[in-house]
């Protein structure tokens, strides 16, 4: 919480490395292997402390999703801006989760993760299948306009 709120970690540069050093250190301590893909020269733009907030709640929701149910071997982050879209994306190789249960299920924090994602402007999409891994894709298409607090 202290990080989202020091306007010394505003940019989208200092969001991304700290993901990735949250990533890394939450998985330094279990079998699964992380993976980081992160673009090299990120875009200099200002992001709300909320707005990093809420994206770094919706990846540690799904980074603790992969440690205590995916049984997974592999986890990969990935982090970049495509075509002016902040795309963040959580795959694993582990077993799966049905997509009625994604759609279903209130535990794993999915409808939670969805509203963090939708009150920036942005979509979360959950493809699985049974024994073949899980993705999560974060797409927020007019992150730009993130630089105030989003309404709430």
């Amino acid at each position: 919480m202290l990080w989202s709120v020091n306007p010394g970690n505003d940019s989208l540069g200092e969001l991304f490395a700290y993901l990735s050093q949250s990533f890394l250190e939450n998985f330094r301590r279990t079998a699964i292997r992380p993976r980081l893909k992160v673009m090299e020269n990120v875009p200099d733009s200002a992001l709300a402390p909320e707005v990093r907030h809420q994206l770094f709640l919706v990846v540690k929701e799904a980074m603790n999703n992969v440690i205590k149910h995916s049984q997974a071997t592999e986890v990969t982050l990935s982090l970049k801006v495509v075509e002016n879209i902040l795309e963040i994306r959580i795959e694993d190789n582990g077993r799966g989760i049905s997509p009625q249960v994604i759609a279903q299920s209130k535990r794993h924090g999915f409808a939670n993760m969805r509203a963090r994602v939708e009150q920036l402007g942005g979509q979360l999409v959950t493809s699985s299948e049974p024994a073949r891994g899980t993705s999560i894709r974060i797409s927020i298409p007019s992150w730009k306009d993130l630089r105030a607090k989003p309404s709430q």
